[in-house]
Formats: C-alpha cells, structure tokens, sequence
C-alpha cells in the first residue's frame, strides 16, 4: 500500500493519493451505505442492535451495550451525512 496522505486528522479515502485502493473505497461506500439504511429505518434498529451484542455478557453488561448502540443509531440518525447519504456530495 502507498504512504496514507494525511490532511490534519482525517484521512480522505476518496482522494487520489489516499493509499486507499478503489475495491476498499467501494467497500468503505458499502459499508456506509448499509449503516445508513439501517440509522433511516427504525424498524430495523432491534435486530441490528441484537446483532451487535456479543455473546458471554452479564445482564448488566448487555444492557449497557444494547443502550449504547440505542444512542449511537440515534446520533447518527440526526446526522446529515446519513439523512441523505445518497446525494451527499461530501461523502461521495
């Protein structure tokens, strides 16, 4: 892999000398998109969140991951990058 140009603290991986090759780009734009169609899909939050929680966790344990995930869907659902992700010129 080539050297990874830093701009400050943020990596852009969609830039041309990012050390990012196109097959990890898409995969990343993948990534992304499905997590955004979970954050605009609330219905779907449940069972994404069950799919998070690991296995061999106390009570007390899952339910601070199950409240955690809980805030982090919804702190993204108010992102703008996610409420429109699929004409948002600065994520693609």
């Amino acid at each position: 892999m080539e050297e990874i140009k830093e701009s400050g603290d943020f990596i852009d991986p969609y830039q041309e000398g990012s050390g990012y090759s196109e097959e990890e780009v898409a995969s990343m734009r993948a990534e992304m998109q499905e997590l955004a169609d979970v954050v605009n899909d609330e219905e779907s939050w449940p069972a994404w969140i069950e799919a998070q929680i690991g296995t061999g966790m106390t009570p007390e344990e899952e339910k601070r991951s199950r409240s955690r995930w809980l805030s982090f869907l919804e702190d993204e659902r108010d992102h703008p990058l996610m409420t429109d992700l699929d004409t948002s010129p600065e994520f693609w």
